[in-house]
């Protein structure tokens, strides 16, 4: 199940990066939201539903890529998570990381995102709150 799970978080990464926002509904539950908290600025935590998500992408002017390093997944029947400490990446150049934490459920179709929470965490900040900052060309999931 735990490969399961991370290879449902990969495939989100692969929608995200090529903006394919169908693929991203197919994964998401359709009542899913994300919360982004980023501190040190007038909006601490910001709240988006599926739509609003989706056209975000859709609208980004750079090509996102992000990686998950270490990820933590516990599972109980339907209901999972996933914790892991990202580097996200604009055009090629990383321009921060911080925590991701899924909730995830399993349905008659496979697991689903019920929900995304992520950290923004400035680059130059990184390397205190965990040692990778380089790519690592081609892994969505990144284990050391």
């Amino acid at each position: 199940e735990e490969t399961a799970v991370l290879a449902v978080i990969s495939d989100f990464f692969r929608a995200m990066e090529s903006k394919d926002s169908a693929r991203i509904r197919q994964i998401m539950l359709p009542e899913s939201q994300t919360l982004r908290i980023e501190d040190g600025t007038n909006n601490p935590y910001r709240i988006s539903g599926l739509d609003q998500y989706v056209n975000g992408l859709e609208n980004a002017n750079a090509k996102l890529q992000e990686r998950i390093i270490n990820p933590d997944v516990k599972i109980n029947g339907r209901l999972g998570y996933v914790w892991a400490f990202f580097q996200i990446y604009a055009d090629g150049t990383m321009f921060g990381c911080g925590i991701n934490l899924f909730n995830m459920v399993k349905t008659t179709d496979g697991w689903r995102m019920a929900s995304g929470t992520y950290s923004v965490i400035e680059k130059e900040k990184c390397a205190k709150h965990y040692a990778p900052t380089e790519w690592l060309d081609g892994q969505y999931i990144i284990q050391e």
